[in-house]
Order: structure tokens, then sequence, then C-alpha cells
């Protein structure tokens, strides 16, 4: 589920840049919300990734 969050992310960020970058303040925002999320989200899947490594 996450990695499909992210991939929707990624989607925004590479196809919608342009359009949310020329709406104004609001799309600028909106665009570097999508990119600290996307920040935090990938963050958090290394992470537990390294904590689930040596569970078996």
């Amino acid at each position: 589920m996450a990695v499909l969050l992210g991939l929707v992310l990624l989607g925004i960020l590479v196809f919608a840049r342009g359009s949310l970058w020329a709406a104004g303040m609001v799309g600028k925002t909106l665009y570097v919300v999508v990119v600290v999320f996307a920040i935090a989200l990938t963050l958090l899947l290394a992470i537990e990734r390294i904590e689930g490594m040596g569970e078996y």
C-alpha cells in the first residue's frame, strides 16, 4: 500500500509539476508538501526495511 502511494506521489511530482508550479502560491505550496511527504514516506520505508532485516 505504501509503495502504491509512493508511486502516486512520484507521478504527481513528475507529471503535474508544471501545472502546479504555474498555479501560483497554492500550487507551489502543494508541490512542496507532496515533496516533503514523499521524502518522509521513502525514509519510513527504508527504516522499516532495515529494521526487519534481522527478523526471521
